[in-house]
């Protein structure tokens, strides 16, 4: 299940899997998301999380980073 939750924005060739919940977050392009917990964050481009991840609110990932 995925659940897309409040003022949520997610950009273009994003991969996000099952069992992730994403919350009043901003998602750039190019991303991969697995099985995780995204609250009031921001997600730049070509960035992997997971699995099993969890971002905290005012997180931000920079660009091309990965978060496990």
């Amino acid at each position: 299940m995925l659940l897309l939750q409040g003022n949520t924005e997610i950009g273009e060739n994003c991969e996000i899997l099952s069992g992730t919940r994403i919350i009043d977050s901003k998602v750039y392009d190019n991303v991969r998301i697995e099985s995780s917990v995204i609250e009031e964050s921001i997600v730049e481009n070509g960035v992997t999380i997971g699995s099993y991840a969890h971002l905290r609110p005012k997180s931000h990932l920079k660009e091309k980073c990965s978060y496990r």
